[in-house]
């Protein structure tokens, strides 16, 4: 029995030139700013209140970017007090109505959702009403509905960058100093080509005249990439810090082009 042409097919002849990208980091370590240096037109779902400073930078600098931002107005809960029963599910129901806007719109090349851990807290909310105190098979529809807006992002054809906050990762109960976790939805980094990791180091520079230059040195090292896992572990430093620099990594072959406006 042949098989059914409408279930099976071959795979593509080349691997097609879009980065699916879980970006993770401490706070202002580079995440958003390496976010914006995608092609644009750039379309951002801000769910972070450190968003829009980096924004207006790098829209001074060139980049065409358009904002949904869930951090001011009706988005955002009463510090005194509860929200309206309906706040959350009516919250994220816009959150995803604007990432299927974005994943339509045929202008758009690049879409940024900062950050995927307060996109995982929001529908968390939207469905369980809570944060803490949830029973592991409460968690199904949660999941079913983040893999499923992480599936039609990937599928839209454009470059997704999905940034997350890291935390303290505790072993035993104890800390060594130096090892952090990504906070937010475990199996992001399952659903995205390839994992980031970015961090920001103040380096300290002896000049001629005997005085000291203090400046930031940003880098971001691969974690890991479907495509080549031979990328895994390499270092990117400050002007090479950027999307173009990581795309040619992954498709070296590919015109750049394609990852630049």
């Amino acid at each position: 029995m042949p098989l059914d042409n409408s279930i099976f097919r071959a795979p593509a002849k080349e691997m097609l030139p879009y980065l699916s990208i879980c970006s993770e980091g401490k706070e202002r370590q580079g995440k958003t700013h390496f976010a914006y240096s995608a092609p644009g037109p750039i379309g951002a779902i801000v769910l972070d209140r450190n968003n829009e400073n980096v924004a207006i930078k790098a829209q001074r600098e060139g980049r065409d970017i358009r904002i949904a931002d869930f951090t001011q107005g009706k988005w955002v809960a009463p510090l005194v007090g509860k929200p309206n029963a309906n706040f959350h599910i009516e919250r994220w129901k816009a959150i995803h109505d604007a990432c299927l806007m974005l994943a339509n719109d045929k202008q758009i090349r690049s879409i940024v959702i900062d950050t995927g851990t307060q996109l995982y807290e929001d529908i968390r909310m939207a469905m369980l009403g809570k944060l803490v105190q949830v029973m592991p098979h409460q968690y199904g529809p949660v999941n079913d509905a983040m893999r499923s807006l992480i599936q039609t992002l990937n599928t839209s054809g454009k470059h997704i960058i999905i940034t997350h906050k890291i935390d303290k990762e505790y072993k035993n109960d104890k800390w060594d100093g130096k090892s952090y976790e990504r906070k937010g939805w475990k199996d992001m980094s399952f659903q995205c080509q390839m994992a980031l990791r970015h961090e920001c180091e103040m380096l300290r520079e002896q000049q001629d005249d005997g005085s000291v230059n203090v400046r930031p040195q940003f880098l971001t090292r691969i974690i890991d990439c479907n495509q080549n896992p031979m990328l895994k572990g390499m270092e990117l430093l400050d002007d090479n810090s950027t999307f173009l620099e990581v795309a040619l990594l992954v498709y070296p072959e590919a015109d750049p082009s394609l990852f630049v406006d």
